[in-house]
């Protein structure tokens, strides 16, 4: 079935959106500047933040399988006209229908795509949910929502099959965390679904908008992208590449073990300066001493009854400080009813310092806040970038002052301070001075850059080139060891039979492989991918389906079968109703980031695309 658009998912932390393509060339779907449906004018994403109604969540607890995407009913951005919603998306959308969703004790989901990097369950309304079925959850509301978006454009029912769909990780996801993405997403979005790398989008977006609408490459030129977002940071170098297509491409030269830290940390720790700096030294109504309670027991104090007890008054209150810490406001107020919610629950020496904070007699934030506040993370994170550069100073090289640049990403990059205090880290990491022309930072359009980058990489699926963490083997019954020699040569690596021999002799007397079967080198540690193609013939009419097997190895093997020191890590079967046989491209290349693989199969008689699928490794 033929794309009738693309859609690259940007899950984040904080806020979510999703960019969508429809543009073709010759007949092919190809990169254009795509559009942002959560787009508010502003920002491109909407809040990672939904509500759900009580009895619709039942059912989805209850008979997830049966549930059709017509069951979702679904306020937000996208669909902004649903009558009688059981989903609302998106902080708008929750503060206008805060009436609705208090009455009725819908339940929330919010901010919960970093549990998945902390293997925590979703706590809320006094139970548990699986962060498995959260996310799952989640991004089949985006899922109908964007269908719902393509049926209208093309004025007739589109399914997932019909839409290419890339979903953004973080890079510093352990392999269970990409792995329990990979299913999700091939649950939620079908097996041609492809996980993508988070932080490779931004310096991509930065191509495609510095050279106004085309691609401009410096062979050799290295980029590090900083992606400072709500739950993490995540670093990455890349190095602009000749592409043979004419294609922009890049080589991931090496991609950031990163850190668990980002803008939602600087909101806790502003909830806990709030409550410090208005209770110092100050006691209740009852007499309890503020400075003898822990942070926690200040917040279920002194801000969680008030937030919980008006859902559009919390709205109000973290809007004016996400205003402030984004830079849109110059100062934090403060909220008038918070200071008589505070009388009424008993605390009136904390209303009374408000009172002369709201009249300016005593100055609430200011530089001693942003250094209580923001100063930590920022230190946290200029650290991390400055021992990247130290550990891979000699992938950047000697030619750093010229040839190497940094792009910003991510929410918390809107700060002066930090994107200040990175540079400062890169200039001591790489001896050099670096000035503004060093600096791709996004100012308007960080928020869609990761997303912008995705797309692309989604439409032109080389264009980063990354290396193999292990060999990669296809399984033939018996091959000449002369044919291997080729196979490896086609790879780049110099083989004689000799050797081989002497490989297969060790596999065959160390390991207990079996010599009749032989391993074709599809991948090379510590090289490159390339695609593996190979294709498929039919021996004889009654021969319905062809298996192909791939193995993995941390050293070269000649015979896989019985092979103690091999590992298989797939196979597929290609159902084989053609008599001029199939042509199957089998792709590697993201196999680190989402543990998948991707294949790719076409008719060797008429050249039709029958099978794009992904598959976890």
């Amino acid at each position: 079935m033929a794309y009738i658009s693309a859609i690259a998912i940007d899950f984040g932390s904080s806020n979510t959106g999703v960019a969508r393509i429809d543009h073709f060339e010759n007949g092919k779907l190809t990169y254009t500047t795509p559009t942002l449906p959560c787009s508010d004018g502003h920002y491109a994403k909407d809040t990672t933040w939904f509500f759900i109604s009580p009895l619709f969540l039942m059912k989805c607890e209850s008979n997830w399988d049966s549930l059709t995407d017509a069951d979702f009913k679904i306020l937000s951005r996208i669909n902004k006209t649903t009558e009688h919603p059981n989903v609302i998306w998106g902080r708008d959308f929750i503060k206008e229908k805060a009436e609705l969703i208090e009455s009725e004790g819908w339940i929330d989901f919010k901010y919960f795509k970093m549990m998945i990097y902390k293997n925590l369950p979703y706590k809320t309304n006094g139970k548990e949910y699986s962060i498995e079925f959260v996310v799952k959850l989640f991004l089949r509301i985006i899922k109908v929502d964007c269908l719902s978006m393509e049926s209208a454009n093309a004025k007739c029912q589109v399914t997932t099959d019909q839409v290419q769909w890339g979903i953004t990780i973080p890079s510093i996801w352990t392999v269970e965390n990409k792995k329990m993405m990979s299913c999700i997403c091939s649950e939620i979005f079908g097996e041609h679904a492809r996980v993508l790398s988070e932080p490779e989008g931004p310096v991509i977006a930065e191509r495609l908008h510095s050279g106004a609408g085309t691609f401009k490459t410096n062979p050799g030129h290295k980029s590090l992208v900083v992606d400072s977002g709500g739950g993490t940071t995540d670093l990455c170098l890349l190095e602009d590449e000749i592409s043979e297509e004419n294609e922009l491409k890049f080589k991931l030269l090496a991609s950031s073990d990163g850190i668990g830290l980002g803008g939602n940390n600087i909101d806790d720790a502003f909830k806990d300066y709030l409550l410090r700096f208005i209770s110092k030294d100050l006691k209740s109504d009852s007499g309890i001493n503020y400075n003898e309670l822990s942070d926690q027991e200040l917040q279920k104090m002194l801000l969680e009854p008030y937030l919980q007890g008006s859902l559009a008054k919390a709205i109000d209150f973290e809007n004016g400080w996400l205003n402030y810490k984004h830079g849109l406001d110059a100062s934090y107020r403060i909220p008038k009813d918070y200071r008589l919610w505070l009388m009424e629950k008993g605390h009136h020496e904390i209303a009374d310092r408000i009172s002369d904070i709201l009249i300016g007699d005593i100055d609430f934030g200011g530089e001693e806040m942003r250094k209580a506040i923001f100063e930590p993370v920022f230190s946290k994170i200029t650290q991390t970038v400055y021992e990247f550069l130290v550990k891979h100073k000699d992938l950047v090289g000697n030619d750093a002052k010229t040839n190497f640049s940094f792009v910003f990403a991510g929410g918390l990059s809107l700060s002066h301070e930090l994107r200040d205090s990175i540079k400062a880290a890169i200039r001591k990491a790489t001896c050099c001075e670096y000035n503004e022309a060093n600096l791709a930072y996004l100012s308007n359009s960080v928020s869609a850059s990761i997303m912008e980058g995705a797309s692309y990489v989604l439409l032109c699926r080389h264009s980063i080139r990354r290396k193999a963490k292990f060999y990669i083997f296809d399984m033939f019954t018996k091959l000449p060891l002369s044919h291997m020699v080729k196979y490896y040569a086609e790879l780049g690596v110099k083989m004689s039979m000799g050797t081989l021999d002497s490989i297969a002799e060790r596999d065959v007397e160390e390991y207990g492989a079996i010599r009749n079967y032989s391993a074709v080198p599809v991948a090379i540690k510590d090289q490159y991918f390339k695609d593996y193609e190979t294709d498929f013939y039919a021996k004889n009419a009654d021969n319905k389906e062809i298996k192909t097997v791939f193995y993995k190895s941390d050293d070269i093997i000649v015979c896989p079968m019985n092979n103690s020191h091999v590992e298989e890590i797939e196979n597929f079967t290609i159902d084989n109703d053609c008599q001029e046989g199939y042509h199957c491209i089998v792709d590697f290349n993201e196999s680190e980031i989402g543990h998948s693989m991707h294949y790719y199969v076409t008719r060797k008689d008429t050249g039709e695309l029958i099978a794009e699928k992904s598959v976890i490794l």
